[in-house]
This record gives structure tokens, sequence and C-alpha cells, in this order.
């Protein structure tokens, strides 16, 4: 599904840094999105450099027709405008799988709305999102699923799609997850929440309902592992305590609850031969359930996603004495203490046998007493510095380039804004 397109906006976003890989045989790459209708055309010039020789390439874009040229010596009318990216390294658009744009929860809004979430996306690079449709309990999906087109559609600057959670079971939610996989609503993938009690959280037998439909609608079935249980009774015994700030988030879910979850919804999505997408993997505990599920035998892919904050920062910052700062960093599951867990999990993303995956997420507005920051859905890293966090922090691609710092320039010293 593509999203209309914002008047407000038209950025051509340009990742340029000197290229200095002097023994490569391929042309750069170049990847540019058109962000309005009235754009009419424009070219990129691109070297291609060997190892004795250059050779020109221009790439031409003519915007009402869609066309697009890449060779030499082309044939460029007039009005063309140009982009001199000479000797540069031009980044394709990012896609960011995972965003909660104009989402209220739990007394909580995210601070962006459509058109301030992605036009700063396409700022930072991101020339994609996919938003969560979020349902109430009892709500219908496709009366949800509308009432996020109504939001998103005159607002967007950049391409989106949408996923729909199931966050409740019924015989007629199964009726609308089969109507939102056809043509008319284009879906393919639905989220379920394994925590958030009383709220969104699904017990095991709706849960195997639900991926047991996503596996025969051929849809992909997410699930948010948490054990929504142990967290809530945890939550009433740090109240019961005295614990009210953000360090009782990371106590009342600590990593094993984090496992279990991932463990039962990997059994779950085998017994009905699903594949499984689990949603922000955040720690080591995590990534060795993946490993074991992988290791015995599992029928079908799974996959597991996580933060860039995950890689970028940990969970000290929990304990530090400003509460801004705390419980800026509270997301769920939350960031994990052990400070070799950001290193742990780039390996995990850097090995692509293991499918862990990564993404971000829109920050919230910040609250202020500890029950509403336990079920705070904040996120760290809004997409418009996704790509700097994920290219300044790690080298998941590292076939790609000899070195990380080459990656470090293209975010911080060579970022090129064309509007």
């Amino acid at each position: 599904m593509r999203g209309r397109v914002s008047p407000r906006s038209a950025p051509i976003c340009l990742y340029v840094h000197t290229h200095t890989h002097t023994h490569t045989h391929q042309y750069d790459a170049a990847c540019v999105s058109r962000m309005c209708a009235d754009m009419d055309s424009y070219l990129i010039k691109l070297f291609r450099r060997r190892t004795t020789s250059y050779a020109l390439n221009d790439m031409r874009h003519a915007g009402s027709t869609a066309s697009r040229q890449v060779g030499r010596n082309l044939i460029i009318p007039g009005g063309t405008r140009t982009i001199d990216a000479s000797g540069k390294l031009v980044m394709p658009g990012g896609i960011d799988p995972h965003t909660h744009l104009e989402l209220e929860m739990m007394g909580a809004k995210t601070v962006d709305d459509f058109y301030k979430g992605t036009r700063a996306a396409v700022a930072g690079g991101t020339t994609m999102i996919i938003d969560f449709v979020l349902p109430q309990k009892g709500q219908s999906l496709i009366e949800a699923y509308n009432n996020w087109r109504q939001k998103a559609d005159n607002k967007v600057c950049c391409d989106y799609g949408l996923h729909v959670g199931v966050t409740w079971w019924s015989p007629n939610v199964k009726k609308e997850m089969a109507q939102l996989t056809s043509e008319e609503y284009g879906v393919n993938s639905f989220k379920m929440f394994m925590a958030y009690k009383d709220a969104w959280m699904l017990d095991d037998y709706d849960l195997y309902c639900a991926i047991e439909t996503c596996s025969e609608l051929n849809a992909l079935a997410q699930v948010h592992a948490e054990n929504g249980h142990i967290i809530a009774r945890n939550t009433e015994k740090l109240l019961g305590a005295g614990i009210t700030g953000p360090e009782g988030h990371q106590l009342s879910r600590d990593e094993e609850v984090e496992a279990e979850a991932v463990n039962r919804a990997c059994v779950i999505a085998n017994q009905v031969k699903a594949p499984l997408y689990i949603v922000h993997v955040m720690s080591q505990a995590a990534v060795r359930a993946l490993d074991e599920v992988r290791s015995r035998g599992q029928k079908m892919p799974v996959f597991g996603e996580t933060l860039a904050a995950t890689v970028g920062t940990d969970g000290t910052h929990y304990r530090n004495a400003c509460f801004r700062h705390a419980a800026a960093h509270v997301l769920s599951p939350p960031l994990r203490p052990d400070p070799n867990t950001p290193v742990i999990m780039a390996a995990a993303l850097a090995d692509q046998s293991r499918g862990l995956g990564g993404r971000v997420e829109i920050p919230s507005r910040r609250v202020g007493s500890y029950k509403r920051v336990v079920c705070d859905p904040s996120r760290l890293v809004p997409p418009e510095v996704r790509n700097a966090v994920r290219f300044g922090t790690m080298n998941v691609c590292g076939e790609m380039y000899d070195k990380i710092d080459d990656i470090r320039e293209v975010m911080k010293d060579n970022l090129v804004f064309h509007a």
C-alpha cells in the first residue's frame, strides 16, 4: 500500500562521502525518492571508479513518467535539475518496518503525527515506514484500519504500509483478518501481544488461534514476546515496595521473562507450521532462545527484530539520578543493564544465519509516574536518525565496506539535503 504524499514537503535526500575504495569495479549505487508530484525530472551525475581509469555515468529520473535511465552521455531535456554526486556514495532510502505514529496507549501519546514523523524520516534517509493499527479490545479490526488510514493518508511525506494488531479474539476477528488480506486492504502481517495484561495481551489459546489464522492466510505473524502475567505480578510487588522510578521498569521484566515468551511463541508457531517474526528482541537470553529454537528444527522460519537503541546504548541509564534522563530510556522490553549486550546484539545482527534484523520506533511523550513508565510504549530512536545510529554504531553489511569509519562519515560530516 502506498500512502499519499503530503504537498507540504518535497525533499530529495542524498547521503554522500568521498569514495576511497580504489579496488572496486562496480558502479556506485543510486536511488532517489521522488517526494512530490510536481517534480519534473532530475539528473544525478556519478563516477565509476576503476583501479586504472574513471568513467562518467549518470542517472536520470523523469518525474511524471517515472522513467529512469542509467548510463553515459544521456540525452537530458531542458529544465532538468542536476545533482552532482561525482565521487560520492549515493545510498538508497531506508525502510523502517516498525513505527507508532499518532498512537495513544495507557495515558501516553506518541510525540509525532504522521506528517511530522514521516517528514523527519525522509530528512534522515528513511523513505518508507510500516506503522501499526492497534484496535482496542472489542473493536473491529477493519474499523481500526480505516481510522489509521484517515489519520495517515493526507499527512504522510513518504510511502507507508500498515501491520494490524490482533488484540482480542473471536470468530469475527478471524473473518476480518481474511478480509484485510484481500486486495481491497492489502494487509499481509498481524501483530499479537503476550504482554500488556488487561490491554492488548492474548492468552495462549487466543494466540494459537491468531497465529494459526495467519498461517492459513499466508500472512506473517508478529509477536511481542514477554510474559505479561509475570510482569503484572512483579509490577505489583515493586510498587508495594515503594519502587516508583524508571529503574523498576527493568526489574519488572528481566531477560528470563522475555526469553520464556520467545520460546513459547515459537512453540505455538511450530504447532501450526507458521513463520514467526519476534518484534524487539532486546536481550542476550532472547537471542539464545531463538538460537535454541532453530537448533531443534523449527518447521518454518523464525525471525527476530531488534532496535537501533539495543546496539547504541544499554540499561544502566535507568538508574541515572536525572528522572528525565532515566525515563527517556524506557521501552518494552527494556534495555538490559549488561554493558556487553550492545556488542552481542550487533554480532547477532551481522550473522545472517541467525535471522535477526534491525529497526527503530517513534518516541512517546514522557510520563511522570512509575506505573505509566512501566506501560509506556516509548521508543528511543526516531526515524530521522535511524541510519545515523545504525551506520554510526555497527557494520552489519561488512562485506560492503572496508571500514566502519567510512559509514560514520556518511552520516556525520557529509549529510546533504536537497529540498
